[in-house]
């Protein structure tokens, strides 16, 4: 049976992520995963990670870092529409561009406009559509989300779902 992992609670995450437990999960973390229950807070707090002594991490870079890129995702997932959407403007700002956010509301494919003036006379002018949901997108979308666009302006779709194949 496959089971969706942003369905797991931190704790079972971190402990299915950890090299040592390859061989016997905690009980909470079995239980968890064979009832494919949403985690609550209390399984957070009550079960963090304890290593014995005589444990050894056979690369703890490499865990840390598999750590941070999954607390991140969580931390991207559990984000509300608009604050993705805000992420993905300060993305952009970060790299130079000024950015106007579209409000609540019909926006007609453009969440974002991002330029190097601002106004959005200078190229490249950037046009975002952030899709921040679990389905995945496909063909359709990307086409009408292509199909609305001025021959000059760049298109950025983000989906936090990913991408059919087709």
């Amino acid at each position: 049976q496959e089971i969706d992992r942003d369905r797991l609670s931190v704790a079972t995450k971190n402990t299915l992520g950890s090299t040592l437990t390859v061989f016997q999960l905690p009980e909470y973390a079995l239980e968890e995963l064979l009832q494919d229950k949403k985690p609550t807070a209390d399984v957070i707090t009550q079960n963090p990670i304890a290593m014995d002594e005589d444990e050894v991490v056979s690369d703890p870079l490499r865990d840390m870092e598999m750590l941070a890129f999954e607390g991140i995702k969580d931390r991207i997932n559990s984000l509300d529409w608009d604050e993705m959407q805000n992420l993905v403007a300060g993305v952009l700002r970060s790299m130079g561009y000024k950015t106007q956010v579209s409000p609540a509301g019909a926006d007609r494919g453009k969440d974002i406009i991002a330029s190097p003036d601002g106004f959005g006379f200078e190229n490249p002018r950037i046009i975002v559509e952030v899709k921040h949901r679990r389905e995945q997108m496909g063909s359709q979308q990307i086409r009408s989300f292509i199909g609305g666009r001025h021959k000059d302006d760049r298109g950025l779709y983000v989906s936090t779902g990913g991408f059919t194949k087709d």
